[in-house]
């Protein structure tokens, strides 16, 4: 999920947005006869708070403007959003659209909280083809359109010039390997008086969607496609060697461990120059950039021996199944999926329309361009494949990393977990049935 504030918008764009009509929604203020519509109020839920609400209910007033007979009511949930929203389905209450992470999205469809958009797709004429290949899909659910996207991001390495510079190290370029990259992180990593100064690069300890794109390079999986066993993915020779690869970089120290970034809360290693390469997201580049005595600059992520890989950060909206007014959801909804609503967002995270991120110079600037180019190479997320990732298969994995951090065998490690988490699909899945 995104929430943070990372893009800056110019107050004269939101006031042009907001003069002009949504584009491919119909105005329904009159009936067949010429009689004014009824009012209707729908209901919004987002998590954000502070700016990120207040330019999540831009694309709405864009929506009020061109539709008067229709209100807009907004709640915000900042916190265990999923635990309200689960008990509003229970009770049938849940508001008309509300915002969704990638996490949950597969969940809320299986328990038909969701509405199918496909029939109004095809009624609308809505373009899907707009969207960015591989971002626009994240909103698919077995072949079927549940979301539009909201904003989302990929992954990429961010580096520090003076740091490369003074190692006399060559910039990383897009279309470099695993190698390069295992050895400029090791030739960055320095020590003084027997203490680390300075790391190579932070990698992303147990986080899985850190983590994800790694496997899909060297060619391996954590579930099969339908997210009903983790036999033959998980355990696999690529697998396995992909995560040998990856607890290198913390047996040789050329990374901070889990527990000495827990021992550091609140410090940005990468900005105060204790690391000199970072794979992570977008999301804290508005504030790198603001800082005068840190020059950085972006690189996709490197090749492993599969090609290029990527994973998605994703959230989106929805329409709750048992919304009282689909219709004007659905009309509301094509402003924030389309080009009004996609502009707005981009405040907050990248937009999944195309031709916006080129009108908003997102695929050229040099900061981000590199985030883009990576969406040729997304892989569909795990937690899309089965509604049991977050309690099946996180944990024991989760907990598998910290042991292999802290020493124990990979291959032995990972043939256990994938025992483990398999009798854990099982189980959930008989349970089901």
């Amino acid at each position: 999920m995104l929430n943070r504030r990372w893009i800056p918008v110019a107050a004269a764009l939101l006031a042009a947005l907001l003069g002009t009509a949504a584009c491919g929604t119909a105005a329904t203020t009159a009936t067949a006869t010429g009689a004014k519509a009824a009012p209707v109020t729908i209901s919004a839920m987002f998590w954000d708070t502070g700016f990120g609400l207040k330019n999540d209910e831009q694309p709405f007033a864009v929506f009020e403007k061109d539709h008067p007979n229709v209100k807009v009511s907004f709640t915000d949930v900042p916190a265990h959003m999923n635990t309200k929203l689960l008990t509003e389905f229970a009770t049938g209450t849940a508001p008309d659209t509300f915002e969704v992470g990638d996490t949950n999205a597969a969940v809320y469809v299986h328990d038909g909280a969701m509405l199918n958009l496909d029939p109004y797709i095809r009624q609308s004429n809505f373009n899907t083809a707009q969207f960015i290949a591989g971002v626009g899909q994240t909103g698919m659910i077995n072949g079927k359109y549940y979301y539009f996207t909201k904003n989302w991001a990929t992954e990429a390495i961010m580096y520090n010039k003076a740091l490369f510079r003074a190692a006399h190290i060559p910039y990383p370029k897009a279309g470099w390997t695993w190698q390069q990259f295992y050895n400029d992180a090791k030739a960055l990593t320095k020590i003084r008086g027997g203490r680390r100064v300075q790391w190579g690069v932070e990698l992303n300890g147990t986080w899985l969607r850190g983590l994800e794109p790694l496997i899909y390079q060297g060619g391996g999986s954590f579930l099969n496609k339908n997210g009903t066993s983790a036999k033959g993915h998980l355990d696999s020779t690529q697998t396995i060697k992909a995560m040998r690869y990856y607890i290198s970089f913390y047996r040789n120290h050329l990374t901070p461990s889990p527990t000495t970034l827990a021992s550091l809360p609140g410090v940005d290693l990468f900005a105060t120059g204790k690391v000199a390469m970072d794979w992570t997201g977008p999301w804290s580049i508005n504030t790198w950039t603001s800082d005068k005595n840190l020059h950085f600059g972006v690189v996709p992520l490197p090749r492993g021996p599969a090609g290029y890989a990527d994973s998605i950060c994703w959230a989106g909206f929805g329409i709750y199944s048992k919304s009282k007014h689909p219709h004007s959801t659905w009309e509301a909804l094509q402003v924030l999926g389309g080009p009004v609503g996609q502009k707005i967002f981009a405040a907050e995270g990248f937009p999944a329309i195309a031709s916006v991120a080129k009108s908003l110079h997102m695929t050229t600037n040099p900061y981000y361009a590199p985030f883009f180019a990576q969406t040729k190479y997304l892989h569909p997320l795990a937690p899309l494949k089965t509604i049991y990732w977050t309690r099946d298969v996180v944990p024991p994995l989760q907990s598998a990393i910290n042991a292999m951090i802290r020493g124990a065998p990979v291959a032995k490690t990972m043939r256990q977990t994938t025992a483990t988490i398999d009798a854990k699909l099982q189980a959930s899945l008989s349970h089901a049935g």
